[in-house]
């Protein structure tokens, strides 16, 4: 083949080849593999050996969004090469002190819980704002609180 069409055509072949390669990475198979074929089938129409050239009209026919592979991404690093059972990188270390820390109620909010304030809190120990009395900072709820009830008894 060299001889009778030149290293030229040997060079749009390779070239094309790695171009079909790199379509394997993005596409699903079918679609690459139609391509492949719909090239091939036009350039045998016009008796070409013109590889390099990319057709884009039937690129376009053949590789639209369901063409697509879907990615999986690593949830440890991000990368898409991998599951995260592949990953080359080490989970961290349980005794990663960043880790370890846990954020307190007071520490998570400053906000105080609205409705705890009316004894109508649903989460309990897992709300993340403050469970104190607004009015004393006691550990009842205002409507409850003995202090604030006395406290608006005796301003009445």
């Amino acid at each position: 083949m060299c001889k009778a069409y030149g290293f030229n055509v040997l060079h749009e072949m390779a070239s094309y080849k790695t171009f079909v390669l790199s379509l394997f990475q993005r596409f699903n198979a079918p679609h690459v593999f139609s391509y492949d074929a719909r090239h091939h089938h036009k350039l045998a129409a016009f008796r070409s050996f013109n590889f390099s050239r990319i057709n884009y009209d039937i690129y376009l026919e053949c590789f639209d969004a369901g063409a697509l592979r879907a990615t999986n991404r690593c949830t440890r690093c991000a990368s898409s090469d991998h599951d995260q059972g592949e990953c080359p990188y080490r989970p961290p270390a349980a005794s990663d002190p960043f880790l370890s820390k846990k954020v307190t109620r007071s520490a998570a909010s400053t906000e105080l819980c609205r409705n705890f304030q009316e004894g109508k809190c649903k989460f309990g120990k897992k709300c993340h704002r403050r469970h104190l009395c607004a009015g004393c900072g006691g550990q009842d709820g205002q409507a409850a609180c003995a202090t604030c009830q006395k406290k608006q008894g005796s301003k009445e």
